[in-house]
């Protein structure tokens, strides 16, 4: 079977005809992103994160394709009007199965669809089955501590500065350092939020 390239103008053309309710339009979009990543052009994400109606970061438009190749590994697809299409497995909104995606390399993909099967089930809202998803990893990989993200690092670390530029007992000949830190550490979330959109 030959496997027909998608040009920019496809990938711009199929990005700016999304539709439907967000559900539908976050399916659409994952499933384009993993045609696009495997079919398109080097700069396919880019092509995608550009458009008026999309306006997401490249990296966002990367995950929509991972999480799409996730639920066409759980569920196959099937031929629709001449195109596959992914089968997602279970009656529940895209954010579940974009949770379910990040955590394959922590948890086997067995653990996975039973979580994502028990919350189509009994109508679990999507803060509970993140924690049960973490409480899994926990007990599957007890040595593999969750490892905070490099903005959630920094974040941390710019808290604490903060923090400790506001206290009473700090001597005057530190302050001038302490602030030096907070604006390095101000600095360089600002670099790796601009690193994300590029």
């Amino acid at each position: 079977m030959i496997m027909t390239k998608l040009t920019p103008a496809d990938i711009a053309n199929r990005a700016d005809n999304i539709s439907g309710s967000i559900d539908d339009c976050r399916r659409a979009l994952a499933e384009l992103a993993l045609e696009a990543k495997e079919k398109g052009p080097e700069e396919w994400a880019d092509i995608i994160a550009n458009r008026p109606r999309i306006r997401r970061s490249v990296r966002t438009i990367r995950d929509y394709a991972v999480t799409a190749e996730f639920c066409r590994a759980i569920g196959g697809t099937v031929w629709v009007n001449g195109q596959p299409k992914i089968v997602w497995l279970f009656d529940l909104p895209y954010s579940f199965y974009s949770r379910a995606a990040s955590m394959i390399d922590r948890l086997n993909v067995e653990t996975i669809i039973e979580e994502l099967k028990i919350a189509a089930e009994s109508d679990t809202k999507y803060e509970m089955f993140s924690l049960t998803l973490n409480d899994a990893a926990e007990i599957e990989n007890p040595k593999k501590p969750i490892e905070p993200t490099l903005q959630d690092a920094l974040l941390a670390v710019a808290s604490a500065l903060t923090d400790l530029s506001g206290r009473k007992d700090l001597p005057e000949t530190i302050m001038p350092l302490v602030k030096v830190a907070v604006t390095a550490m101000s600095t360089a979330l600002s670099a790796l939020e601009r690193a994300k959109v590029e």
